[in-house]
């Protein structure tokens, strides 16, 4: 069966979860992400003249800065007069509220352009770090090759936020298979952000498939949540459990109105949505050999 006759589509993300970072265990990796963001914070307003004594240090500790972030990433609009805002403008919104939660008096004392450049420079500071290398890691290649080889059911695709150079490159640059995938699909050429539901509902029409018959794994609780209000189902990868424990502390254990399963629980797929978090490609097997459902056009 070739790919384009496999009717239910498996969508996987780029960075973090096809490829991750080279030589960190697990729990490594989540931390190292939630390190970056408080010092891009840091940094942004040292660079514009705020004073230790204006800062709230006990916001920085970075699980519960990361806790901090995704409550107001998930409560910004994402609309403006009516249309959906560009990733980067969305972005720096999320910026400028985690700044004002930070460093309150500070930037309440800057005026609107001079809070516009600080949210600016924050965004500038990731997009400007020194980025870890990436590695796709035999694990990661084990389970493509299986979903091909051995599962059958899936049409595989590639999905990112970041720029289309960016992720050829390391592609690339890992020798990545992508012979095994149908397509990879990034936001500034689809038009929606990632980080709205459209986007997801746009490449599954690409794809002539519907929504329910789409899973997606990611490991942005964000990015994730607008799949299942795009009506897919999410296998976010979680490796130090931050993802599971928000979802069960703050969302009451279920994210878009999806209840959070278990891995090794059975998973619905016959016009159900569901939503569970893995810690490894291996958790991700698990999870996708539970799935319940015969594969679209399949017996």
């Amino acid at each position: 069966m070739s790919q384009q006759q496999r009717r239910d589509v498996l969508f996987m993300d780029v960075h973090g979860v096809f490829l991750t970072l080279e030589g960190k265990q697990e729990r490594e990796i989540a931390l190292a992400g939630k390190q970056q963001w408080v010092w891009m914070i840091r940094t942004a307003l040292a660079q514009a003249g705020a004073l230790p004594p204006q800062i709230k240090e006990a916001l920085l500790d970075p699980y519960g800065f990361w806790d901090l972030r995704m409550r107001l990433e998930l409560s910004t609009s994402k609309i403006e007069g009516g249309k959906v805002v560009t990733e980067k403008k969305f972005q720096e919104r999320v910026n400028l509220r985690l700044l004002r939660k930070v460093a309150p008096a500070f930037v309440n004392s800057l005026d609107l352009g001079g809070r516009r450049r600080l949210a600016r420079q924050v965004r500038k500071l990731r997009r400007d770090a020194p980025r870890p290398p990436y590695i796709l890691t035999p694990q990661m290649r084990e389970l493509v090759q299986w979903l091909v080889d051995e599962d059958g059911r899936w049409m595989l695709c590639l999905t990112t936020a970041r720029s289309s150079e960016f992720a050829q490159q390391l592609l690339r640059e890992q020798n990545a298979p992508m012979n095994l995938f149908v397509r990879v699909f990034i936001s500034e050429q689809v038009g929606p952000p990632k980080s709205h539901p459209d986007f997801w509902i746009a490449i599954a029409k690409k794809l002539q498939s519907a929504v329910d018959r789409c899973v997606v794994l990611e490991n942005n609780l964000v990015m994730g949540m607008t799949a299942l209000q795009a009506g897919m189902s999410v296998i976010f990868i979680d490796r130090d459990d931050a993802i599971e424990e928000f979802i069960s502390r703050e969302l009451g254990g279920a994210l878009a109105g999806i209840t959070l399963s278990s891995v090794g629980e059975s998973l619905p797929m016959d016009g159900t949505q569901f939503v569970v978090c893995a810690k490894s490609p291996a958790g991700i097997k698990l999870c996708l050999e539970r799935i319940k459902g015969s594969p679209r056009g399949g017996t």
